[in-house]
């Protein structure tokens, strides 16, 4: 599993890839995709980092 994206919510600031310490956030064509090989829900990119609040973390 990996962190949910809500792309109607992502306007792709880039917020949460400067945050992810492991490189598994990128934004591509202005919305952020997770790579899930990488990510592994530290939750480093959800926790006082998106500002559209689009990101999630697995329930």
């Amino acid at each position: 599993m990996a962190v949910s994206i809500d792309h109607d919510r992502c306007n792709g600031c880039g917020t949460c890839v400067q945050d992810c310490m492991l490189g598994a956030l990128a934004v591509t064509d202005g919305i952020a995709m997770v790579d899930e090989d990488l990510c592994v829900e530290c939750g480093v990119c959800t926790v006082d980092s998106c500002p559209a609040d689009a990101i999630s973390l697995p329930a």
